[in-house]
């Protein structure tokens, strides 16, 4: 006869045995805490989650989300327990919708404190305007109901590139009443918004910018379908600045950029690579020099990387654009540590 307390014992120690040998374990997987601030028009937001993908392995940010956080409290506060990693923060309630202008955004063993997420109200349709296009987009982008000029509006085909950079396709800039329209073929993409005052089409948001993710992202397009659509943004605020150390992550690099005479340079960007050759995409993107020549370039990890600075962003240097190298080692490398702070 076999006693249910000795079937209960062996069925412990099957599993005991059978972690042991696949190398598992029981324990918990480390987390660490995220907590931020949820507003609408300035205004804190009580009673709303928000939902966190992982960057890793995010297909559709209008799934089911692997976290999601208790509802926000008093003064619109949020906390949030996940592992260490990259994430895309999202809160949604009704018909408010919140993107995290800084996504993905990393958390590493510290935690992650700060994260401001601002709700906007996902905007009525537009009405449809006479256009060319026969199979692809038409919309406004509009700020706090108003429409929005000179913004630009860039398609993703996926989250491959993180919704950053040029995309896929670009429309715009758009005009006095916020329009935009383009040909697209029959597929799925994502749609972000944005505005620079400084006229650049690529780089960093700045203080005073526009940022803006389609609250019905992906969008779907089947042959011979238009898809109308309205883009709210919001403005980036004046504390990104105060966040430059520690934009992206817990490690930075700070110094000045000079030119061959060693006079301070403003309006330069530096930009941090993975590989030596520095000419495709850039990990990391700092906000342009001060008067003095300034820089600071923050990102999540430690490792070995590669520096340089440009007056201008996108593809090969050009004849007059002013550009340069680190040249503390031979290969313009250098090493950090995770949370390092380089001067």
């Amino acid at each position: 006869m076999l006693y249910p307390g000795l079937a209960m014992i062996n069925r412990s120690f099957l599993l005991a045995l059978l972690l042991l040998l696949c190398g598992c374990s029981l324990a918990p997987r480390p987390q660490s805490l995220l907590s931020g601030k949820l507003a609408v028009d300035g205004l804190p937001l009580e009673g709303v989650r928000v939902a966190a993908y992982p960057a890793e392995t995010a297909r559709d940010l209008s799934a089911r989300p692997a976290y999601l956080s208790r509802p926000s409290v008093d003064k619109g506060l949020f906390e949030l327990w996940l592992p260490p990693g990259s994430y895309y923060l999202i809160a949604r309630s009704g018909d408010l919708f919140g993107y995290y202008g800084r996504n993905p955004v990393t958390l590493g063993p510290d935690g992650l404190s700060g994260v401001h997420i601002a709700l906007l109200l996902q905007g009525e349709l537009p009405p449809l305007r006479q256009t060319a296009v026969t199979t692809g987009v038409q919309g406004r982008v509009t700020h706090r109901g108003d429409p929005l000029a000179g913004a630009m509006v860039q398609i993703y085909t996926d989250l491959t590139e993180e919704l950053k950079g040029m995309g896929y396709q670009m429309a715009g800039p758009t005009d006095g009443e916020g329009h935009f329209d383009l040909e697209l073929s029959p597929g799925t993409y994502y749609l972000m918004a944005r505005s620079r005052g400084g006229g650049e089409q690529s780089g960093p948001l700045s203080a005073g910018d526009f940022i803006g993710y389609y609250p019905g992202n992906p969008i779907r397009i089947a042959d011979g379908e238009l898809v109308s659509l309205s883009l709210p943004v919001v403005e980036v605020p004046e504390a990104i600045h105060a966040y430059a150390a520690t934009l992206f992550g817990g490690t930075s690099i700070r110094g000045r950029v000079l030119d061959q005479d060693g006079r301070p340079l403003a309006g330069i960007r530096v930009l941090l690579y993975k590989g030596p050759a520095m000419l495709d995409r850039p990990l990391y993107v700092s906000q342009l020099s001060d008067g003095q020549g300034r820089y600071v370039l923050s990102f999540p990890k430690g490792g070995l990387y590669y520096l340089s600075a440009r007056s201008a962003l996108g593809g090969a240097p050009s004849p007059g654009e002013l550009y340069g190298t680190w040249d503390g080692s031979l290969d313009h490398s250098l090493e950090l540590k995770a949370g390092e702070q380089r001067e």
